[in-house]
């Protein structure tokens, strides 16, 4: 059974003010898109074995659930904390034009997170399986646009406002001057996620992937 999630007190909150201003906005997400170095780690993952693709799904999910403020969510008039978030990816079998969205829970251990996450890929069939229909709120939706890179992405959503799971997503490898570089881009909802944190989600992330 999945932890349950902190309720925030709103009245002690530091964050109040923030939150309530930006929950009044007709849609308070926001986008960044930046660049990633993977030199050190794609040489590292091809060194030990591991798919990039895979090992870059926990890197990321691992930095996300380092950052406070990506895992904060709405329900209805409260506003929760989850102690841990897990990735809903998107994959796509070889020889098919069409993707499915994969649910996997995060593991610490990425030895056992990329066999779990390979093993599920390759098992699944649906698209869009009955859990990816589920009600959750305890994840990040990851995706990949392997065959271009870019300077910005936008994703498909409901309409709602309280929507507060953050959507990543990252383009192919560029190698220029013996670099690897990536246009990554993340989407969150501001009623939580400022600049700042935006900043801090990079920061994180890189200083993993050079680790």
């Amino acid at each position: 059974m999945k932890a349950q999630p902190l309720r925030i007190d709103l009245e002690t909150w530091p964050r109040k003010a923030h939150y309530e201003h930006f929950r009044t906005f007709d849609c308070p997400r926001w986008d960044l898109c930046g660049e990633l170095d993977l030199t050190r780690f794609r040489a590292r993952c091809k060194a030990e074995g591991f798919p990039v693709h895979h090992a870059l799904i926990h890197a990321v999910t691992e930095s996300v659930n380092a950052q406070e403020a990506f895992r904060y969510r709405i329900r209805g008039q409260e506003v929760v904390l989850h102690s841990r978030v897990h990735p809903r990816f998107t994959d796509m079998d070889k020889g098919s034009e069409l993707f499915k969205l994969v649910t996997v829970d995060f593991l610490e251990d990425r030895k056992g997170f990329v066999a779990s996450a390979q093993a599920q890929a390759a098992s699944q069939i649906e698209p869009f399986p009955p859990e990816s229909k589920e009600e959750r709120d305890d994840l990040v939706y990851l995706t990949c646009v392997p065959w271009l890179s870019f300077t910005r992405i936008s994703h498909a959503w409901n309409l709602s406002k309280d929507d507060g799971v953050p959507r990543i997503a990252w383009g192919t490898f560029t190698v220029k001057d013996g670099h690897v570089t990536v246009a990554f881009a993340v989407e969150a909802n501001h009623c939580f996620v400022d600049g700042l944190h935006m900043a801090r989600l990079f920061e994180d992330l890189q200083a993993r992937l050079d680790a």
